[in-house]
């Protein structure tokens, strides 16, 4: 008997098949919608993860407080001093600390003129392994820039894709009336703000773009990295000290890789709520499908519910005969939109992450999270499915077989 109805159910789905596939594909868009923005979300905040990990455990980085939303050193109310990074060397636990440069600044090459982020390179040699290390650079071409010079070492992508010509050693740039020499070109990071810039060494970009004694981030290596909140809150407490600034009116930021992270991984996890509530409601279109999909069918079938009524099939057995149906339309829905979604989420990143020549663009794909998804949908199949099930379970054997 139970075999009988289960057949009748997939006669019914194939008998109404362009409907049933309608209803299928409404449910699937909604699905992978969500699938695809959240395989995006999740491979990005593990791209994010993994290259804050590069820079390494036991790193502090200093900045001052900015006016406005930018990189470091811009819109600042109080800059940082060379006195303040060669004090904070000087504090207890800190291994070594770097004061870099950073500026966007007009560049011409070829006749063309673009905005470049222009770095400055430390002078000491253990303060440039450091650099090279936390920042993932290798010397592809070439060499790194002498000190007292106007040379400059180039990110890939700045090579390939900053100027219609590419970059190649021994060309010159002209920044601020300055020949800049190009003698080195760094091997593809995949982070664009990495691959995309000038690195300049320190005492030059100091004269030729008028910098005195400031500086735009220090980077604080700590002896012990178990010892990084107590580095952390001494660091703070000499630049209060430096600064004259009560605790709460700092105009300085003193942070670790895990709590950028921390805050880069919460701003993600709130786009990620945003965009999966907007796709949902592709959800909610879907089951209305559903719904009228079955209202139709409990209308079409009157007298085929009348005839299993009148040879004994309880109404509770009409009722769960049309909330399987209307399950296994959530189901295959769900099924489609997981394929389409997670093909989509890989096409997308194969074709984008070479455009932008980043690696922090990846899909990541959780079964855990598409068999929820799949499971989701056939709930939401069967749930649009009741009210046309009770009232298809209210037909008497003589009402239906009349109509």
């Amino acid at each position: 008997m139970k075999r009988d109805l289960l057949k009748f159910i997939f006669v019914s789905l194939f008998r109404r098949g362009l409907r049933s596939f309608l209803t299928i594909i409404g449910i699937s868009i909604g699905i992978a919608a969500v699938v695809a923005l959240i395989a995006l979300s999740s491979g990005m905040q593990e791209g994010i993860q993994s290259e804050f990990q590069s820079l390494g455990a036991d790193k502090l980085f200093v900045s001052a407080s900015s006016a406005a939303f930018g990189p470091p050193g811009t819109s600042v109310t109080v800059p940082l001093t060379i006195d303040e990074k060669d004090g904070i060397a000087d504090i207890d636990g800190v291994r070594m600390s770097i004061g870099r440069l950073l500026r966007y600044h007009l560049v011409e090459f070829d006749d063309q003129i673009e905005t470049v982020p222009i770095v400055s390179i430390p002078i000491e040699t253990e303060e440039i392994e450091l650099m090279m290390e936390s920042l993932s650079y290798d010397i592809v071409e070439g060499k790194m820039p002498n000190e007292d010079s106007n040379q400059v070492f180039v990110g890939s992508s700045l090579r390939e894709k900053g100027f219609d010509v590419p970059l190649e050693l021994r060309d010159t740039l002209l920044t601020n009336d300055v020949e800049l020499e190009i003698v080195g070109i760094s091997a593809k990071t995949g982070a664009p703000e990495r691959d995309g810039l000038i690195l300049s060494s320190e005492t030059s970009m100091r004269d030729y773009l008028s910098i005195e004694d400031e500086f735009d981030l220090i980077i604080v290596q700590v002896e012990d990295e178990n010892e990084l909140p107590l580095v952390k809150e001494r660091i703070e407490n000499f630049l209060r000290d430096e600064r004259s600034v009560e605790v709460g009116e700092e105009d300085f930021i003193v942070e670790s890789p895990e709590a950028l992270l921390e805050t880069l991984g919460g701003i993600l996890l709130i786009v990620q709520g945003v965009l999966v509530g907007i796709a949902s409601i592709a959800l909610v279109v879907g089951s209305v499908g559903i719904m009228n999909t079955m209202y139709t069918s409990v209308v079409e079938r009157r007298k085929e519910i009348g005839i299993l009524r009148s040879i004994g099939v309880k109404r509770g057995m009409i009722r769960w005969l049309f909330l399987i149906e209307s399950g296994i339309l959530g189901f295959l829905g769900g099924l489609l939109g997981i394929i389409i979604g997670a093909t989509g989420a890989y096409v997308l990143v194969q074709i984008i992450s070479p455009i932008v020549g980043s690696n922090l663009l990846q899909a990541h794909f959780s079964v855990t999270v598409m068999l929820f998804l799949l499971v989701l949908s056939t709930l939401v199949g069967a749930v649009s499915g009741y009210f046309p099930a009770r009232e298809a379970s209210k037909l008497t054997p003589l009402e239906a077989l009349r109509t």
